[in-house]
């Protein structure tokens, strides 16, 4: 999840799951900050869908088992 998050800026990543980390970071975050990230997951949304995944899970498989 973290890999994702940085490869198209979806969000921060706390140091740690303890609430006292994640608080930190999420107060820390801007309302432009928040704004952006969600604009970025929709149109991340719109590449790293469950069809389009599947479509190349499955010409992957094709390949192998030809």
């Amino acid at each position: 999840m973290a890999r994702l998050t940085k490869q198209y800026n979806l969000g921060i990543i706390s140091k740690d799951f303890s609430a006292k980390e994640m608080a930190k970071s999420l107060n820390a975050l801007t309302k432009e900050q928040i704004l952006q990230y969600k604009e970025n997951a929709n149109q991340t949304a719109k590449i790293l869908n469950a069809e389009k995944e599947g479509e190349k899970v499955l010409k992957i498989l094709e390949e192998i088992t030809q």
